[in-house]
C-alpha cells in the first residue's frame, strides 16, 4: 500500500519527490502536516536513500525536540576550544556562519518537533545562519518536520511544504481506487467500493490496507470494520452517524448515476405505453408532457395501474430502483444487497 500512495497517486508522489530533490540540493525545509505522514518508515527509507546518493560527503544527524538549537549546537557538534571562543553577545547563528573550522557545516539536520512552539525558533535560527553565511559557502542543511494545524508563513532561506496543502480528496480516490483494484468484484462495485473507503477513512489512508483485506465485511458494514481494526498508531475518530452519511454519501456518487441510467433506458423501451398516458401530474404536482421527463416514481404509478406493460422482472428492477431513489433522496442509504442488484 505504501508504494502504491507514494510512487503511483499523482500529488503523493509529487510532494514526496519535490522534499527529496529539495534536501538533496541543500535546501533548507519544513515539512509540516496535521496527523503526520502516512507510511512514514517507507517515506523516510526513501528520502535517506535518495539523499545518500546525492550527497555521499554529507552526514545525516537526526534531533528531536530541541528547544535551543545554537546552544544544542555548540556544546555537541564544536570542539571544546571553538567552545570557549564563544561570546555570548553574538549570536549563535552568526558565531557558526564566521566560522570554517567546525562540522556543522557538513551536515543535514533532520529536526523532528512535536511542539510546534518550537518551531519558529528553529526558522529564526536557520534564517539567520543562511543570511550570515552567505552564498557561495559551504553550509548545513536542515529539514524540519513539525506536525501542526498552524498556518506557517516561510522565512528566507527556508521553505515550507505542507502534505495536508498538497493531498486532495481525488488523492485519496485515486489510491482507493488502485488499492482496490485486485479485489474480487465487478467494476461498478469495485469504484463503489473505493467510493465508500475514500469517504469513510478520509486522511486515515493507512486504514485501507485493512479495510481491503476485509472488504466484503467492510461493504456490510463500514464502522464495525474500521473499529475493529483501528489502533493507537492509526487513530480514527468518526462516529457512526458519521460514517453513516458517508456511506449514502457514497451511494448518491454511484449508485444515483446508475438509477438514472435505468431511468432513461426505461424509457426508451416504453416510451409508447408512457406516451398514451401524458400529461400526466407527478405526486409533488409537476407536470410531465414529454416521455423523457418522466421520473421513477410516477412510472412506478403507470406500471402500479396496468398503464404500462412489463414483464415481472421489469417491474421488480422498476421497483428496486425507485425504492432506491426515494431513499437516498430523502437521505436513507441503500442495504448493500440493493446496491449489488443495482450495480451488478
Amino acid at each position: 500500500m505504501e508504494k502504491i500512495w507514494w510512487e503511483q497517486v499523482p500529488n503523493p508522489r509529487v510532494f514526496a519527490d519535490t522534499i527529496f530533490d529539495s534536501v538533496s540540493e541543500g535546501k533548507n525545509t519544513v515539512l509540516i502536516s496535521k496527523c503526520g505522514l502516512p507510511w512514514y518508515d517507507f517515506f523516510y527509507a526513501k528520502l535517506k536513500d535518495c539523499f545518500r546518493q546525492r550527497n555521499a560527503s554529507k552526514v545525516i544527524e537526526e534531533l528531536s525536540n530541541i528547544g535551543n538549537p545554537g546552544e544544542y549546537l555548540l556544546n555537541k557538534y564544536c570542539k571544546p576550544e571553538k567552545r570557549a571562543a564563544y561570546r555570548p553577545g553574538k549570536s549563535f547563528a552568526s558565531f557558526f556562519a564566521s566560522s570554517e573550522d567546525i562540522v556543522i557545516h557538513d551536515r543535514l539536520f533532520w529536526v523532528r518537533l512535536n511542539d510546534d512552539s518550537l518551531l519558529d525558533t528553529w526558522m529564526t535560527f536557520i534564517s539567520d545562519y543562511v543570511k550570515e553565511r552567505g552564498k557561495g559557502k559551504k553550509q548545513a542543511s536542515f529539514l524540519i518536520e513539525c506536525t501542526t494545524n498552524k498556518v506557517i508563513n516561510s522565512k528566507k532561506g527556508i521553505t515550507v511544504a505542507s502534505f495536508d496543502d498538497s493531498i486532495s480528496e481525488y488523492d485519496r480516490f485515486v489510491f482507493c481506487m488502485l488499492a482496490a483494484s485486485s479485489v474480487n468484484e465487478k467494476g461498478d462495485m469495485k469504484k463503489y467500493l473505493s467510493e465508500l473507503i475514500s469517504n469513510v477513512i478520509g486522511n486515515n489512508v493507512e486504514l485501507c490496507e485493512k479495510v481491503i483485506c476485509d472488504y466484503r465485511a467492510f461493504l456490510s458494514n463500514p464502522y464495525a470494520v474500521v473499529s475493529k481494526s483501528i489502533d493507537d498508531s492509526v487513530p480514527f475518530s468518526k462516529t457512526e452517524d458519521e460514517v453513516a452519511h458517508d456511506i449514502w454519501l457514497s451511494q448518491v456518487r454511484i449508485v444515483y448515476p446508475v438509477l438514472e441510467d435505468f431511468r432513461e433506458g426505461f424509457v426508451k423501451k416504453h416510451r409508447r405505453d408512457i406516451s398514451r398516458n401524458l400529461p400526466i401530474s407527478s405526486s409533488s404536482g409537476e407536470i410531465y408532457s414529454a416521455p423523457e421527463d418522466v421520473e421513477l416514481g410516477t412510472l412506478r404509478f403507470l406500471a402500479d395501474n396496468w398503464k404500462i406493460t412489463l414483464t415481472a422482472e421489469e417491474r421488480g428492477a422498476l421497483i428496486l430502483h425507485t425504492q432506491a431513489r426515494n431513499d437516498l433522496s430523502h437521505l436513507k442509504s441503500i442495504d448493500i444487497s440493493d446496491v449489488r442488484k443495482i450495480l451488478e
